[in-house]
């Protein structure tokens, strides 16, 4: 399955990428999209330790400075649910992390 991934400020230097189209292995649930929690596993094993750091505080729960809008909706206010919520194929995912200061 493919997605449109954008990455914002912190994210996008554990990446080194402002954006990229990934294909995530679809477990079982053909055609109906992947959970937001499997494409999150899927980067991090990408791009290793550092963007695991920005993107879980542990294995089930997201760092709660992380913001994800998927199809320019925000969702990472949605409660604890949010991981095993369905990203379809197409969709468009954005990533970054809230920075403070003045």
């Amino acid at each position: 399955m493919e997605i449109t991934v954008k990455y914002y400020n912190l994210i996008a230097a554990a990446t080194g990428k402002m954006s990229e189209k990934i294909a995530v292995p679809e477990a079982g649930r053909q055609g109906e999209g992947v959970t937001l929690k499997e494409i999150l596993v899927f980067l991090t094993r990408e791009y290793g330790a550092a963007l695991a750091e920005l993107v879980f505080r542990s294995r089930d729960e997201l760092n709660p400075g992380l913001l994800i809008l998927v199809d320019g909706q925000l969702i990472t206010g949605e409660g604890g649910e949010v991981l095993n919520k369905v990203v379809p194929a197409g969709s468009e995912l954005v990533l970054l992390f809230a920075v403070a200061g003045g």
